[in-house]
């Protein structure tokens, strides 16, 4: 999107020369991305049947939902209700499915926006200002929650334990001749 400012603008046209070439012709871009979470698989972590791998065993459920609301950042020590779930005994098969239907890892949503500016010093010579941010809203990016039956401690069973996503920033110039 051109900013409208400036002699080719709807707005401040009769600004003087110097003024124009500062604050006309000024470009921004802008993309926001919107992901929901990945489905959780719940795992019966130190049970062991045979041949399988028991970290990827399923565990039982209770039957009622684990499904919790609000913000994950007031989530992270429980992001889903843990009484939900328990350990399947020894040499048999959870009652849960792959994947929860109701319980998803923390949705994403950010916004990258740049500002650049083209000046031509002469008819061959053409230097590009751009400034760029990604994560501009410095929203967090919540890592999953550990989906493991028997975990305990600081990285127990329903804690989530990792965040990124700062906001980044760059400057950049570009000279095409």
């Amino acid at each position: 999107y051109e900013l409208p400012f400036g002699k080719r603008g709807h707005f401040l046209k009769t600004v003087p020369k110097a003024l124009d070439y500062v604050i006309g012709g000024w470009h921004m871009n802008g993309i926001y991305t919107y992901r929901t979470g990945q489905p959780l698989q719940i795992s019966n972590g130190g049970n062991s049947i045979g041949l399988q791998n028991a970290g990827s065993l399923r565990a039982n459920s209770n039957g009622n939902t684990a499904k919790k609301s609000g913000p994950v950042g007031d989530r992270i020590a429980q992001y889903f209700d843990t009484s939900t779930f328990y350990q399947s005994p020894n040499y048999t098969f959870g009652n849960l499915a792959r994947t929860s239907p109701v319980l998803r890892g923390p949705s994403f949503h950010g916004m990258d926006a740049s500002m650049f500016k083209d000046f031509r010093f002469a008819e061959r010579v053409t230097t590009q200002f751009r400034m760029e941010a990604f994560n501009f809203a410095n929203h967090p990016v919540w890592g999953g929650p550990n989906t493991t039956v028997n975990a305990t401690g600081a990285n127990g069973f329903g804690t989530i334990t990792s965040k990124s996503g700062s906001r980044t920033v760059q400057l950049a110039l570009r000279v095409s001749f």
